[in-house]
């Protein structure tokens, strides 16, 4: 059951990801817009990346 929650979480990170990386770009996202958009809390964004540069090194 908690890696199908986490699988869930990290495709909303990833989502949310992209969506303000097309509307505002690298430099003007945060993890607040990320888990704001991604309905999750801060800690969750945290248990899986250290920050965004974590994230995109992943996502590339």
């Amino acid at each position: 059951m908690g890696n199908i929650r986490k699988t869930d979480s990290k495709k909303r990170i990833l989502k949310a990801f992209i969506e303000i990386l097309s509307t505002d770009g690298f430099n003007k996202m945060t993890v607040s817009k990320i888990t704001s958009l991604a309905h999750i809390n801060r800690g969750t964004f945290y248990l899986n990346y250290i920050d965004k540069f974590d994230l995109l090194e992943e996502i590339e």
